[in-house]
């Protein structure tokens, strides 16, 4: 039984009176020689220590008491002195202990921590380093500052007895409790984020900034970290309530994926559209992000996410922010203000805007844990992202306008067709199909007639003893009145570009398309049972039964209900029937179908309403066809495009390149996809081929028939013509294989030609004969127009004249005659060239009789 407190008072009290003498240093009741003769050494000394031990004997009796009074917190709440002197109502938090004790533990890194992480390995994934090295988190004791606010809350009810000051702890309790959740939120989201960037980051990328010290003291890999413990804590009890953290947590970081999705798509939608791969990238780290959070939190699936961020799951619109935004940037800033370039499958953006500037939204403010976690991230993927945009997007200032970019190619098709659901595809494909009808409709077409009224009403393909230039002559020339037409490359060249950049985009979107699906069908082939030797077979309707998905399943349910251990069968059969649809439904088709050709057909049917005006070339019953005077579109495409590689003298104000530009720069090869497919949907591709005057220079250059000019400025002009001639025909031929590929119609428009009734010419004398006769006949009146005027004649022909009162201007027919380009300086140098050659001509043969003669006599004789 312990002693009362009045017995441990008294003996405490007689020990004391024995030993007064010597803890006071003075004289008290007994001496020392008193005690010498009763206490021994020993004895003393054990009264002395039952004297100190026995103080706390008392705290030991009321040990509850006890424990309650030294884990009282509550002192370090209550502070009013400071109230008497700021003559304040209530306390600020900064001045509450509590939450300075909180905010150190969440976010105070010492100087010697920092120094620590920074001479940490940079190589290899984190879980490589020792987690020793590692800073010890404090995030364990976090919660433990707010039970101060409980046993202040405990005083003021049960000591006190004050319910003012119990509300004051309540609000400040509150206040300091969100604050908590708001910075506890930001550092667990701030974390996943930069692992989920950390692992969307190349290694190899990651050991190059290291190695050559890129970004020098930067980490590419987050520091380990405690939050498991607290994202476990779902019975934290503060002023007598219990709370979940963990749901708590959940709400917000929910809230937190929103507003980074929101943050992306406000990025995009304030770009252009070679941005698609800044918002590719941003939603696969969000993605991750969600990932890594879903193993300790319960949060919404990434598909609701997504939708309510892109608002796709409304009634009035189901087709989402981006492909609204895809659509808007296609039809009016991508397809009129870039040029296609057929060897690098890109669009490069013109030198010259020929419309006005897009109106955006304002680029919203750069915050790094909404963009890739942390500026050294954000500045890396920027790197990245300039690659195939060539301009810096993320790591742009922020201002009214974002600065725009310079590419668009096959990787940001990938991420569209990645980021948009097919039938969302489906309607990007529709508008541009819709765009290319009213091009056609409205524009091109009123253009193209106008301006075939203005072809010269002969341009046959002169001979090859005109040589190169002399054909070049003439046909500028004869195109000359066409060339100068004021409207021809502002609107009938830039239109011929938009439309061709459309059909050019379909092409590029289908093989985008193509791709995706080829690594979704590598990626569910394993589990289709799909492989090189049964893929013929897999197309068949037995084919999903043998599936190894189907059968792992099948199996299981077979062997479950054949030992009677499931007790639901019905549920097991029905997730036999699930995989059995999901096998149907991944699938590859018997016939893997290309929607490019099938918008071909759709354009092809477009043009059925002007089919007949330009396709009317067909001949008379026993004539031939009519290939001089022809008014067909093959025709007036060959003249667009000798001009076309003409060289550009038109000073350009407004850009730094000056008058150097020219029209492939200028427009590049979107232009030219309009031609061809035009002309390949008009059956008229071999005719192009045929009577092509762009073609029948570089034929005649090929065969090296008069390649010098006398004139310097001249050569130069020629040659530059020469380049771009050779660069439009090895293009046209591509863009010819790649429609026949996509495109096997059935043209009505070939015409029979019966041959004729009876020989015109019977032998070959007969041919030389008018030739020569024809020879001479030229070389007379080249010398009589040459001793008549020693100044060329100019040609009378007529200029086109421009109805300014109609939308579309007309040209009138150009009444041009042979006669007038016979009596030109062009004909003299024609005809020069032909005796030149006839002489030589005539030497070769006879040279070669000779040759032939003692080659059989030599023969003969052997």
């Amino acid at each position: 039984v312990a002693p009362s407190p009045t017995q441990l008072h008294l003996v405490r009290s007689f020990i004391f009176g024995l030993n007064s003498s010597k803890t006071l240093g003075r004289r008290g009741i007994f001496q020392e020689k008193d005690l010498a003769w009763s206490l021994s050494c020993s004895e003393n000394k054990a009264l002395e220590e039952f004297y100190h031990r026995s103080l706390y004997f008392p705290y030991l009796q009321e040990l509850s008491v006890t424990l309650m009074s030294i884990t009282d917190l509550s002192d370090l709440w209550y502070k009013e002195f400071y109230l008497e002197m700021s003559k304040r109502l209530q306390f600020p938090i900064d001045m509450s202990l509590p939450w300075i004790l909180t905010d150190h533990v969440l976010g105070a890194k010492s100087d010697e921590t920092r120094n620590r992480m920074d001479q940490l390995p940079q190589q290899g994934p984190v879980q490589n380093i020792p987690n020793s090295q590692y800073l010890q988190w404090l995030g364990e004791y976090l919660l433990f500052p707010l039970t101060i606010y409980n046993d202040a809350a405990n005083r003021a009810l049960h000591g006190s007895r004050q319910r003012f000051m119990f509300d004051e702890i309540e609000a400040e309790a509150n206040l300091s409790f969100e604050q908590l959740i708001y910075k506890l939120t930001e550092e667990i989201y701030l974390y996943f984020k930069v692992c989920a960037s950390s692992v969307l980051l190349d290694q190899q990328v990651k050991s190059e900034i290291i190695q050559n010290q890129i970004l020098p003291g930067t980490r590419f890999y987050p520091t380990k970290s405690r939050f498991d413990s607290i994202l476990k804590q779902r019975h934290i009890q503060i002023l007598g309530r219990s709370i979940n953290l963990n749901q708590i947590l959940s709400q917000r970081i929910n809230t937190c994926l929103k507003q980074n999705l929101d943050y992306a798509l406000k990025r995009f939608e304030a770009s252009d559209l070679s941005s698609l791969i800044e918002l590719d990238l941003l939603l696969q780290n969000i993605k991750l992000t969600h990932h890594l959070l879903s193993t300790h939190l319960q949060l919404d699936t990434w598909d609701q996410l997504f939708a309510e961020a892109n608002e796709s799951t409304s009634l009035n619109s189901i087709h989402g922010r981006i492909v609204l935004h895809v659509l808007f940037e296609l039809l009016s800033d991508m397809l009129p203000n870039f040029n296609f370039n057929m060897t690098t499958r890109r669009f490069l953006r013109s030198a010259i805007p020929f419309c006005d500037d897009v109106q955006r939204d304002s680029m919203p403010k750069i915050k790094h844990s909404f963009l890739f976690g942390t500026k050294a991230l954000t500045t890396t993927f920027s790197y990245i992202i300039e690659l195939f945009c060539g301009q810096k997007i993320v790591s742009e200032n922020v201002g009214s306008k974002s600065k725009l970019s310079k590419l668009f190619g096959f990787p940001h098709l990938i991420s569209l067709c990645r980021l948009v659901p097919k039938q969302n595809i489906m309607l990007v494909v529709t508008e541009c199909l819709e765009n290319i009808k009213l091009k056609l409709e409205n524009i091109l077409v009123p253009y193209i007639n106008s301006l075939v009224e203005g072809m010269p009403p002969s341009s046959k393909l002169p001979f090859y003893d005109y040589g190169v230039n002399g054909a070049f002559g003439y046909f500028e020339a004869k195109l000359e009145d066409i060339a100068k037409y004021p409207e021809l490359k502002s609107d009938v060249f830039y239109h011929f570009r938009e439309f061709g950049n459309a059909i050019a985009f379909l092409n590029l979107l289908d093989a985008a398309m193509c791709e995706v699906d080829c690594v979704e069908f590598i990626s569910t082939a394993p589990f289709l049972g799909i492989n090189p030797s049964n893929y013929e077979s897999c197309h068949t309707s037995q084919a999903s039964e043998n599936s190894t998905i189907y059968k792992s399943i099948f199996n299981l349910y077979e062997i479950l209900k054949s030992n009677n251990i499931c007790s639901s069968p019905d549920t097991l059969k029905a997730l036999a029937t699930a995989a059995h649809n999901a096998d149907r439904f991944y699938r590859p088709d018997a016939k893997q179908k290309s929607f490019f050709k099938e918008k071909l057909t759709i354009i092809n049917n477009m043009l059925d309403v002007i089919r007949p005006s330009w396709c009317k070339n067909n001949p008379e019953q026993g004539s031939l066809l009519a290939v001089d005077g022809s008014r067909e579109f093959y025709r007036f495409w060959s003249a667009m495009l000798f001009i076309f590689c003409l060289p550009n003298t038109e000073v350009i104000s407004n850009t730094q390149d000056g008058p150097n530009l020219s029209n492939q720069e200028l427009y590049g090869d979107g232009f030219l996809w309009t031609g061809i497919t035009i002309t390949h949907l008009l059956g008229q591709t071999r005719r192009f081929q045929a009577f092509d005057f762009c073609n029948h220079i570089l034929n005649i250059e090929e065969a090296g028939i008069g390649l010098s000019m006398a004139d310097e400025q001249s050569q130069k002009k020629l040659n530059e013509f020469l380049k771009n001639a050779a660069l439009a025909r090895e293009l046209n031929q591509n863009i010819f294989s790649t429609l026949e590929t996509f495109s096997n119609f059935t043209f009505t428009n070939d015409i029979y030609i019966p041959p004729p009734t009876s020989d015109v010419i019977t032998n070959f004398k007969s041919v030389m004969n008018i030739a020569k006769t024809e020879n001479q006949i030229t070389q007379l009146n080249t010398t009589s127009s040459l001793s008549s005027s020693t100044l060329p004649i100019k040609s009378t022909t007529t200029p086109p004249v421009v109805n300014t009162t109609q939308t579309f201007p007309t040209i009138n027919t150009i009444q041009t005659q042979e006669s007038n380009y016979q009596s030109s300086i062009i004909d003299n140098t024609i005809d020069n060239t032909i005796d030149n050659n006839n002489n030589n001509n005539t030497n070769t043969i006879d040279n070669n009789n000779n040759n032939n003669t003692n080659t059989i006599d030599n023969n003969n004789n052997n």
